[in-house]
């Protein structure tokens, strides 16, 4: 089964391990795949299973599919989840801006000589004790 990789997909969680951060998406179309909790974009790393979700699919390590880009939508989390709907996704925040105009940093001071350090640290000489 030839899987697209550049169209969003509109699936739903099966099954999600936390101990091991490994689940299970069925996509609308039918299709299967496993996906790491690293690749859940609302910032947790747990979903719950039944929570519908949009992601692509994209050729994982071994060279087979996994789900890439798991977002939950949005007023589709599970009734038994602890997340309201208003946490599912969050809002974005703009870049940070400040009013107040920040100075550059202070210059780079070079470390002073240490006086002999031309030397060599380590003398190669093979010293022996005895007659």
């Amino acid at each position: 089964m030839v899987v697209p990789r550049s169209k969003p997909v509109v699936g739903r969680v099966l099954s999600f391990d936390e101990a091991r951060g490994l689940g299970e998406i069925e996509a609308e179309t039918g299709w299967m795949l496993g996906f790491h909790c690293t690749a859940i974009t609302d910032g947790t790393r747990a979903i719950s299973p039944g929570t519908a979700v949009v992601f692509t699919a994209r050729m994982g390590a071994l060279g087979r599919d996994e789900a890439a880009w798991v977002r939950p939508l949005p007023g589709q989390v599970p009734p038994g989840d602890a997340r309201t709907t208003t946490d599912a996704l969050p809002a974005r925040i703009p870049p940070a801006f400040s009013a107040t105009p920040v100075s550059p940093p202070p210059p780079v001071v070079p470390p002073r000589p240490v006086p002999g350090a031309e030397r060599a640290p380590y003398s190669f000489r093979v010293h022996r004790d005895g007659p």
